[in-house]
Order: C-alpha cells, then structure tokens, then sequence
C-alpha cells in the first residue's frame, strides 16, 4: 500500500487540528461603558434611575449595558420620557490559547437639549476632550434664539441633582394626549445610538 495514502489521513486531521486551535482562542474582556449628562441651559426636574442621584454634570460615570428609562423637564417646560440604549465594546478572540485584546471602554454623553436628548459616545481616553457641540457653537446659540424668541431667561447652571424617584407631573399642566413621539438614532462602524419615547408640552 502506498505510504502517501496511509499517512494523508492523518496528516489532514492534524491540519484541522492545528486550524482549529487557532480559533480557540480566549476571548479579552469587554470594555466597560460610562455615561455623562450635559447640556447648554439646565433641565427643571431629572429622572435617571442608572445615574447617581447626586452625579456632576459632564462627569462620567460607569453605566450597565442594556437599554434604559429616563426623563427630563426641560428649561422650556417640555417634558421628554424615553428608553436609551447603553452598549459596549467586546473583547476580541485570541490565537490558539491566548487571550484576545479587552474591549476598549466606551464614554457616552447624553445632551439633553430643548429639543430632546441626543447621545454621543468617543472609546478610551479620546474622551477628555470630546464635546460634540460645545456651549458658544451651534447648540448654544439655537437655544439662545428659542429663549429670546420664548421671552425666557434659561438657566445655565452646571449642576443639578438626578432625583431617584419617578418624577410626578401636574397633568393639568400637559397636553398629555397630545404626545409627540420622539426618536434619536445614529448608526456607524460597530455601534448604534437609539433614543426612543416622547415628548409632552406644556399648554
């Protein structure tokens, strides 16, 4: 018999052996995820049961991956109620038995503007200086124009307390029937920022 032939069989079954090995690898740990609340003129009541009831504003702070309830008062009155959604980078597969690279950490900033909430996120230390609309830019100044159109005189304090109890709304105060669905998404390479709920005015 032809020694070739006796020996391919088992040379194939190294071969899948040695390949499968390499998919073997251990996978690095998940980075971990960290949330920010800022704004341009300060909201009237907060409500975020997955931030520290007395957190800074612009301050990171660890937060759970997974989807979430919040709400606000904003500085003109207009109450938003939403679920935003909270990911994380996961680690990656090493070669053979060695552990992949750990998932870099994920800072997200939500805004929480007038107009609604929007969510922002940078990976690592990218973070220190990430303002995606800084006071004095765009925002800031559509927020001027709506207060002087409102005949308003908004706050601009840099802080507030998270209360840690849902908040209780004068009813006779909203169009509560009248609710306008909102909705915030931004998509890219590896993410995907969703804000999704409601918006109720004052009347």
């Amino acid at each position: 018999m032809n020694r070739s032939k006796v020996l391919f069989p088992f040379i194939m079954l190294g071969l899948m052996a040695f390949v499968s090995l390499l998919g073997c690898g251990l996978q690095g740990e998940d980075g971990t995820s960290y949330l920010a609340l800022d704004w341009v003129y300060a909201p009237r009541q907060l409500y975020f049961p997955a931030v520290p009831s007395f957190g800074q504003v612009g301050v990171h702070y660890q937060h759970p991956e997974g989807t979430y309830y919040g709400e606000y008062v904003a500085w003109t009155g207009s109450y938003y109620s939403f679920y935003y959604t909270i990911e994380v980078n996961e680690g990656e597969h090493g070669l053979m038995l060695l552990p992949g690279p750990d998932g870099m950490d994920r800072y997200y900033t939500m805004y929480l503007y007038s107009w609604g909430p929007e969510l922002y996120y940078v990976d690592d230390e990218q973070s220190k200086s990430f303002t995606p609309e800084p006071a004095g830019t765009e925002s800031d100044s559509l927020e001027r124009t709506k207060a002087d159109r409102l005949g308003l005189e908004p706050s601009s304090t840099r802080s507030a307390e998270v209360g840690n109890q849902q908040m209780s709304l004068d009813e006779s105060g909203y169009e509560l029937e009248d609710r306008k669905e909102y909705l915030f998404e931004s998509q890219g390479p590896g993410y995907s920022l969703r804000i999704e709920g409601y918006r109720y005015d004052p009347k």
